[in-house]
């Protein structure tokens, strides 16, 4: 897509996970700590994800995706120093 290259930059030093083709909105999950949350009905890009060793905690979002919202549409993410 035009005009993405400028902030691809910003994914330096990261490893991208690409999520499953059957699953596009797979790539709405949340990490927090050493867990990463996933809607359980993807089961493909979360196999994905453990095979990289990381730890998934599923949660039913069903009634999300309806409305085309996702795990991270329902938190509020705080620094709390």
């Amino acid at each position: 897509m035009p005009g993405c290259n400028r902030f691809i930059r910003f994914f330096d030093g990261f490893e991208l996970l690409p999520v499953d083709p059957s699953e596009p909105a797979a790539a709405n999950v949340l990490s927090i700590g050493d867990t990463v949350i996933c809607a359980s009905a993807h089961r493909r890009t979360r196999a994905r994800i453990e095979a990289q060793g990381l730890v998934t905690l599923t949660v039913p979002a069903g009634e999300l995706a309806k409305a085309e919202g996702g795990v991270t549409c329902c938190s509020i993410i705080l620094s709390i120093t």
